[in-house]
């Protein structure tokens, strides 16, 4: 019997809007599409280690290039883009994030069709014409229960609103941004004309009383909690051994995670979540245990693929950084015997204009002795970003628990 069975968990994988901007050097002018390979190709050999890889996908999916656009709150990516994440190791993706309606309900069936055409394993979005099944997934033998919600999806701006009959195509935590209509149109108008005196005067009224922006906002809705909490009963009487959850909460480059995502991390874990891995704030943020210490959180992992601290800032928070958390299981008991972590980065190259994901441990290897240097340092700042432990040398591996 083997050892252990190795499960890893990456972080936010965006083709975000500076990289759509940039889709040119990826046409594949003998297919028509695109092609990403080259993107996630470093990663290979670190993940064919791992026996089972999730990871979160945060951009809506089409096979029709006509489709694509780099809008800011209204992503879409070719669906060459998680084909080539399935190329490095990744089986199953959380798709509950706040970009999964940027091209409204049709957008989400297309991205359904995408990821069984490409057969990744998938949760947090559905299509509400089908039977919902928990998603129940065989890890060499561990039976696994995965579940995906997400706080929002920037209905705010892009005015995306589920329909009532569509209203589970979409795993929520609460319901969408300003989703009553009195709240949503003046500040849909107002959004329109920006710069009009009165607009002026309604965002900063609005700043002042609710101090925080509309996508931080709580928006406590029972039906959804009822829902979560429905969800997570379905896997247990599955009798799954682990029960994993994907949840994308957060505010935007915060230095420190949000009380809320705290709040619902605790939750999630005792609610029977055996690891709960928080995205959505793109910086990586640390993780907590239970009393007990057989449930792990995290509340930020990073950006595994994003465009912030290469193109555009903040370049002092390592957003460029992210970090792959390992669980090793017993496949005996079925317990999780450690955790573990390694760190990436991601790379823009001016010559190719393409991005790259790399082990930053063997990234430093092609470096000469001051980049090195540096870059270790760098990694190293990540590292204890996540951990809170001073390292002092750079690994493949760290043990996140000593």
């Amino acid at each position: 019997m083997r050892e252990a069975i190795k499960i890893t968990f990456i972080g936010d994988v965006l083709c975000d809007a500076e990289m759509s901007e940039r889709l040119e050097p990826y046409y594949d002018a003998r297919t028509g599409g695109y092609d990403f390979k080259s993107v996630f190709a470093p990663m290979k050999g670190h993940l064919s280690k791992s026996d089972y890889v999730f990871a979160n996908l945060e951009t809506p999916l089409s096979a029709q290039t006509d489709k694509l656009t780099d809008k800011q709150y209204e992503f879409c990516s070719h669906i060459s883009f998680a084909e080539a994440l399935k190329g490095i190791g990744v089986r199953c993706v959380s798709a509950a994030n706040n970009h999964c309606l940027d091209r409204g309900h049709a957008g989400l069936l297309d991205t359904i069709r995408c990821l069984e055409r490409l057969g990744l394993r998938y949760a947090g979005i559905h299509d509400t014409a089908v039977e919902r099944e928990p998603v129940v997934i065989d890890i060499e033998g561990c039976k696994v229960g995965f579940l995906a919600y997400t706080y929002g999806t920037n209905a705010f701006s892009n005015n995306q609103y589920l329909a009532f009959r569509e209203r589970k195509a979409v795993d929520l935590l609460q319901a969408q941004e300003e989703d009553r209509l009195i709240l949503r149109s003046p500040y849909a108008y107002m959004g329109k004309h920006k710069k009009s005196p009165l607009a002026k005067l309604y965002f900063k009224a609005r700043e002042k009383w609710i101090r925080k922006p509309v996508y931080e906002r709580r928006n406590v809705n029972l039906y959804r909690r009822l829902l979560l909490g429905r969800d997570i009963r379905a896997l247990k009487a599955k009798g799954v051994d682990k029960l994993f959850f994907y949840l994308h909460i957060g505010g935007q480059y915060n230095r420190e995670p949000t009380s809320y995502t705290k709040k619902m991390v605790a939750y999630l874990m005792k609610k029977g979540c055996d690891i709960v891995v928080a995205n959505h704030e793109h910086v990586i943020h640390g993780f907590v245990q239970d009393a007990d210490r057989t449930k792990l959180g995290t509340y930020a992992l990073g950006n595994f693929l994003g465009s912030a601290g290469t193109l555009h800032p903040p370049y002092d928070r390592c957003c460029d950084f992210s970090i792959l958390l390992h669980a090793y299981l017993d496949p005996k008991s079925k317990e999780i015997l450690r955790f573990t972590y390694s760190i990436t980065k991601t790379v823009y190259r001016e010559k190719t204009e393409k991005f790259e994901v790399h082990p930053v441990w063997e990234l430093v290897e092609t470096l000469g002795e001051r980049e090195r240097r540096e870059m270790t340092e760098r990694a190293l700042q990540a590292a204890f970003l996540f951990s809170g432990k001073k390292e002092s040398v750079l690994l493949e591996e760290f043990h996140l628990i000593s």
